[in-house]
Order: C-alpha cells, then structure tokens, then sequence
C-alpha cells in the first residue's frame, strides 16, 4: 500500500474512532459533522461503516466464546469417561493380619469386580445436553404467553398485547396493519 493512501486510510479510521465516541455520546449527526469538519452524509457513512465493523467483531467475538465453551464441554465430557472407565477396572483389596506384637503378619489380595459409577455417565449425558444447546440442536420450545396465573392467552388478547407494544414503541393506532384472523 503507497505511504499516501495508508495515512489516508489512518485518517479515515481516526475519523470513525471520533465519529462513533460522538455518537455513543448521545450527539446528532449534525453535530458530529459539524465537529469533525466533515458533512453529515460523510458521518452517516461512517457510523454505517462503524455499526457493520460492531457486527463482524460482535460475530467473531460469539465464535470464539462458543469455541471455548463447546473445548471446556469436551474436556469436561473426556474427563467424565475416564473416571468411568477406571470405575469399571477390578478393585484391588488388600489385607493384612497384625500379629500379636503389632507387627503385620501374611496378607493376601483380592480382585473385586466393579459395574462403573453411573455418576460419570450423568456427567457425560450432562455435557452431550449442554452441547447440543450450546450448538441450538435441540429442538424448538414452544413458548405461549401467559396471563399472571399462568392461563395461555386467548388469540384476541395477544393481539391487543402486540397493539399495545406497538403504541408505546410510537406507533399511531391508524398505522398499526389490522389483525389477520
């Protein structure tokens, strides 16, 4: 890249940096042009710009933090398998005769079968669950809403629900689209 073209482009994200503080800040575009020394049109590019960099590194940042959630399940899931396979391995019991002095006699040792300890693979079916959420693989909850005792809402009332959002979000009651029964 020639040296004319990188100072320009410094100057252009310099610019942004300034423009988003500004904006951040609650001033108007105008404002922002005015400040900058640039026009209003060339601030409303900028904040577009701005918003489309948010996004991306907003994306990014998700998959990495998805990434490191799903490798600390899997660590957790291989964990959980390893205990279970040694819950499964034959015990070894040892014992010992004191003799009348206190000191230890002849012993003999003994292998004692093990069925596994069903608590690992609670673990494990624990991890498989929280993945399968983490990746959105399970399948789609049903969500009614409810009245304050819990009751589901007839269609006619959740219509009236939605009006009434709609008003305080500033629509006029003559913009709002009538209900498709």
């Amino acid at each position: 890249m020639k040296p004319k073209r990188r100072r320009q482009r410094m100057k252009t994200e310099e610019r942004r940096v300034q423009v988003s503080r500004m904006y951040a800040e609650g001033k108007t575009q105008a404002e922002i042009a005015e400040a900058v020394g640039v026009s209003q049109l060339q601030v409303c590019h900028d904040l577009k710009m701005v918003r489309r960099h948010w996004r991306e590194s907003a994306i990014r940042d998700f998959d990495a933090l998805r990434d490191e959630q799903l490798a600390k399940i899997d660590e957790a899931e291989r964990r959980a398998w390893e205990v279970f396979e040694r819950s499964c391995e034959d015990a070894v019991k040892t014992r010992r005769e004191v003799g009348e002095n206190g000191e230890f006699g002849t012993g003999y040792m003994e292998r004692v079968g093990q069925t596994g300890d069903v608590r690992s693979l609670d673990l494990v079916l624990k991890c498989v669950e929280r993945r399968c959420k983490l990746l959105g693989l399970d399948a789609p909850q049903k969500v009614v809403e409810t009245d304050a005792a819990g009751n589901d809402l007839s269609a006619e009332e959740r219509r009236e629900r939605a009006r009434q959002m709609l008003i305080r979000h500033g629509y006029r009651p003559g913009n709002i689209p009538p209900s498709q029964n």
